[in-house]
């Protein structure tokens, strides 16, 4: 389209355009010529024989040898990246912890965990689990380096005592009876059936409460919940051992708690 256009529109008459498309054929036939002469040569050096020209087999050669650098240089480029990711990644793993849950990436020149304390570089190895003792008076489990029971105070190694409940001595000839027992026991005595009068349950009347109490109900209701203040540490009198919340006993003296 653009050359019907541009021949309606233009100034040139009909030996200028022919001019012009015979030029447009000959730039077409010069390109087709340059690829015949570079399939031609290149067919040429790879079978014929370039001995006949030697400076053109020189340089034929060298371009050559030129390429091979280059592919060469490629592969090793290749091979330095992959080393050098290698070693970025040992040394990632060098200074990441291993220890599970933790992970942490630690400075190049960490031999110890920053975040938790293990030592960088080798293979985690998880502590033996301290397995308890049961207390032989009160059967709770300590740990396994507790002295005293931190339960009921008893100290390991000791006999178990038990206390037996000692029953109370009635004076039966001394004792006092009140009339009614003393009809119970004579009726008892002549085989004689004695009635029992049923307690009388009296109706609970009904509490008003008064507005005074009723306002302090309000105003308690109303007032905000105090904000639950977390446990303070409790520790001994006698050693300073730190004691948990339901320990009654130190467990390293086997002081009872808030005494000295």
């Amino acid at each position: 389209m653009a050359g019907v256009f541009g021949n309606l529109f233009s100034t040139k008459d009909e030996f200028e355009l022919r001019i012009d498309a015979a030029n447009d054929k000959i730039k077409k036939l010069n390109a087709d010529k340059d690829s015949f002469y570079y399939r031609l040569g290149k067919r040429f050096a790879e079978e014929g024989d370039l001995s006949a020209f030697p400076d053109m087999k020189e340089q034929y050669d060298a371009i050559i040898d030129a390429v091979k650098a280059q592919e060469a240089e490629i592969v090793l480029a290749r091979e330095e990246k992959v080393q050098r990711e290698k070693a970025e990644a040992a040394a990632l793993a060098a200074r990441t912890c291993k220890k599970p849950g933790c992970g942490h990436v630690n400075n190049p020149d960490s031999s110890f965990c920053q975040l938790c304390g293990s030592r960088l570089g080798v293979d985690y190895v998880a502590p033996a689990a301290e397995t308890g003792k049961p207390c032989p008076t009160c059967g709770q489990v300590n740990s396994a380096s507790a002295v005293f029971c931190q339960f009921c105070g008893a100290k390991y190694g000791e006999p178990m005592t038990e206390t037996v409940p000692v029953p109370e001595l009635v004076d039966t000839e001394n004792a006092t009876q009140t009339p009614v027992e003393e009809k119970a026991c004579e009726s008892v005595a002549n085989n004689v059936a004695v009635p029992v009068a049923e307690p009388v349950i009296e109706p609970i009347a009904e509490q008003v409460a008064e507005p005074a109490v009723e306002i302090a109900l309000e105003a308690k209701a109303e007032a905000p919940a105090e904000e639950v203040s977390k446990p303070q540490k409790t520790f001994c009198l006698n050693c300073g051992n730190e004691l948990g919340e339901t320990h009654s006993f130190c467990m390293n003296c086997g002081t009872k708690r808030g005494t000295f």
